[in-house]
């Protein structure tokens, strides 16, 4: 999916890394430096229609370094 959405990742975020867990599950670690474009792009239409089509619930936490 993060492939499918490269280019308007490349708008809110740095860098991120993509784990597979297993056939249903993969780990997305986002450095979002646009947090309001962030969360627009995930509930934009295209994301909502993917996220459907492939049975998809994203579950998103944000983090800050410590120290």
């Amino acid at each position: 999916m993060v492939e499918e959405f490269r280019e308007d990742m490349l708008k809110v975020c740095s860098e991120w890394e993509v784990a597979k867990v297993n056939e249903h599950k993969v780990v997305t670690l986002s450095n979002v430096t646009d947090m309001d474009g962030f969360q627009e792009l995930m509930t934009s239409p295209a994301v909502v229609e993917w996220d459907t089509a492939n049975n998809t619930v994203d579950v998103i936490y944000s983090l800050e370094q410590m120290g």
